[in-house]
């Protein structure tokens, strides 16, 4: 009888051991969920404050719109960006050599965009495009610029610049094929 009782000891301490083991996993289980309700209950109140602010910030993107590159894709930004640099170039007596466009890597809903190009001027000329490139209409700067002379015995001193300017572009979101974008499905697929 004295076996039994101990042997009732001993599984009554091994039953009340795994229940004890349970229990705190239990409370260890319900803490964390009451700490995820609390923080998605937070996150819910500052839903219209996050919402505000996207506003805010899609707001202020496009208010830069007239300031950005045009084009659809990084390719057309960047030939916008040459032909802008050209017009300009032409404007202040530029001879342009070169220009080369720099791959694109980054993704993101605004995008920068550089053209490397080398051209040649009197000290005039590349200082009204240096000038018209950093407080044009268009949003753009130098990242890069180098100025060295050809011939230092010349009477009309020719400098060469090379340099390397960064225009700004918007990524439009990519409708898949087949899909309706979402202005057309709000219009029943008509234009």
């Amino acid at each position: 009888m004295g076996g039994a009782v101990v042997l009732a000891a001993a599984l009554a301490t091994r039953l009340g051991a795994a229940a004890v083991g349970k229990g705190r996993q239990a409370l260890h289980q319900a803490t964390e969920t009451a700490a995820l309700t609390s923080r998605a209950r937070a996150l819910v109140a500052e839903g219209p404050v996050r919402q505000s602010l996207l506003r805010e910030r899609a707001n202020w993107i496009v208010s830069l719109a007239p300031a950005l590159l045009s084009g659809a894709s990084a390719a057309e930004a960047g030939a916008a960006l040459a032909g802008e640099l050209n017009a300009l170039a032409a404007r202040h007596r530029l001879t342009v050599a070169r220009f080369d466009p720099i791959p694109d890597t980054t993704r993101g809903m605004v995008t920068a965009i550089r053209v490397r190009f080398q051209a040649e001027s009197d000290l005039s000329g590349i200082y009204g495009f240096i000038h018209e490139v950093e407080t044009g209409p268009l949003l753009l700067s130098f990242t890069d610029l180098t100025l060295s002379t050809q011939d230092s015995d010349s009477r009309m001193e020719r400098l060469q610049l090379e340099a390397t300017v960064k225009g700004w572009m918007t990524r439009r979101a990519e409708t898949p094929k087949g899909a309706v974008p979402p202005g057309e499905a709000e219009q029943g697929g008509a234009r």
